[in-house]
């Protein structure tokens, strides 16, 4: 039971980093992949090739995933800068390169999981009605406000309704 949980969970990361990744897709530069994805996919391929060592080759997606969550963070970092940094960073390839990266490593941990069988869902798309929209709305305004009860009681709802709250450095996503 303790395997099934452990891989539930890490499937889960999975398809939350995925779903993360699809909000970067819009206005990312798609380089070549960077070298921390080539080394990643080697490393799997590699465990692949040792008699199809599958807990290596997991360890490989789960470090991809790592990556990808590191490049966020330094997105969301450089987009957070005080005012006249942020400015020069958006006016310049390096968000648009790390949105690439985040992307480029989502697209490879879709392919890595099919060579295992592992097939990866699209990210849900969650259709708010105006009234949740307006609830989020609030929430934000009480967060800004820090009045992080009334925040937490409107987050509470949306669990309740089977909804979960993400706070990203774009803004509340909501899945």
């Amino acid at each position: 039971t303790e395997n099934l949980n452990a891989a539930g969970g890490r499937f889960a990361d999975w398809e939350v980093f995925l779903e993360r990744a699809e909000d970067w897709k819009r206005g990312a530069m798609l380089p070549q992949a960077p070298q921390e994805i080539i080394d990643i996919k080697r490393e799997f391929e590699q465990a692949m090739d040792d008699d199809l060592n599958t807990p290596r080759a997991l360890a490989a997606l789960d470090q991809l995933v790592n990556v990808g969550y590191q490049w966020e963070e330094s997105l969301a970092f450089r987009q957070n800068k005080d005012s006249s940094e942020s400015v020069r960073y958006r006016s310049s390839t390096t968000l648009q390169a790390l949105q690439g990266n985040i992307v480029t490593a989502a697209e490879t941990l879709v392919k890595l999981a099919e060579v295992l069988g592992i097939f990866m869902n699209k990210p849900k798309q969650v259709q708010l009605t105006s009234e949740q929209k307006s609830t989020l709305a609030e929430r934000e305004e009480a967060r800004k406000k820090k009045d992080f009860k009334a925040a937490d009681r409107i987050r509470i709802q949306f669990e309740e309704a089977g909804l979960l709250i993400e706070d990203t450095a774009r803004g509340p996503v909501v899945r």
